[in-house]
């Protein structure tokens, strides 16, 4: 795992991938989709770890994860988008792993990944991965990958293509369609839930699950998470996994506060 780790890293080289000048937008689809290829063997590999892994694997994953998530540009000229899409193979990891845990119960192993692995992010501080390395707007202009062919969905472009990048190295967990979906959803909204609640702001990134409609699926990831929570209070295998520190009060209130974002956000794209 790190041997293919370093390898991937050494990949990602300024050499092979230089941040400046900007490069014609077909260009950036072209260097997205050569960056899906050169972590496919390590995206597996990490699916699988964070699958069957036990407690004591967990340091591995973090090495891995935490490795490619430092492949910043710092100092010397770079433009923003071609700097940031150098930690576009950290979050195919970061994903991988995230379904993989998910499918398999493993909310210990989602909690390591999101809260304790700790990364630099632009400004060379030391803060969580979701806090450096995440697929919303904040961090990759929605703007700028809807110039980008092949992107899709224009309100979360980063999160459409990690939907169909992703899908092959958690195939093997995940077969059905729809419960790739699901498992999806729930993992991106997890991670967002995890933002405010680390952050303690009203705001978290955004996925897909943002561009349900709410009104029609009576199954969106809100819904779901507002009724296992409910129905399980202090059983729900996040929180005994550690979560909201496995406080059943704080969880329902990041939720509240996540939620109310999220229809505000839902109102304005008019998805209802």
């Amino acid at each position: 795992m790190l041997s293919e780790t370093e390898l991937v890293f050494e990949g990602i080289s300024n050499a092979n991938f230089p941040v400046a000048p900007m490069i014609p937008w077909p260009d950036v689809a072209n260097r997205i989709g050569r960056y899906e290829t050169l972590t496919e063997a390590l995206q597996a590999m990490f699916a699988v770890g964070c699958y069957w892994g036990e407690e004591e694997h967990l340091a591995i994953w973090q090495k891995s994860l935490g490795r490619l998530a430092n492949a910043h540009q710092f100092g010397g000229r770079y433009v923003v988008l071609l700097s940031r899409l150098r930690l576009y193979p950290a979050l195919l990891l970061l994903y991988a792993g995230g379904i993989a845990a998910v499918a398999a119960g493993k909310y210990r192993t989602l909690r390591t990944l999101l809260n304790e692995t700790i990364v630099r992010d632009d400004r060379g501080r030391s803060v969580p991965v979701t806090l450096a390395v995440n697929a919303g707007a904040k961090m990759f202009d929605a703007r700028e990958l809807n110039q980008v062919p092949e992107m899709g969905e224009k309100h979360v472009p980063m999160s459409n293509r990690l939907f169909s990048a992703v899908r092959e190295s958690v195939r093997e967990f995940v077969p059905d369609d729809q419960d790739y979906r699901n498992a999806f959803d729930r993992f991106s909204y997890l991670l967002a839930l995890s933002y405010v609640h680390t952050t303690a702001r009203d705001w978290a990134p955004l996925g897909l699950f943002a561009t349900r409609d709410s009104y029609d699926d009576e199954n969106t990831i809100e819904k779901v998470v507002q009724s296992e929570l409910q129905r399980l209070t202090t059983e729900w295998e996040p929180l005994k996994a550690g979560f909201f520190q496995g406080d059943y009060e704080i969880a329902m209130s990041t939720k509240k506060t996540f939620d109310d974002f999220l229809s505000r956000v839902r109102s304005q794209w008019e998805i209802f």
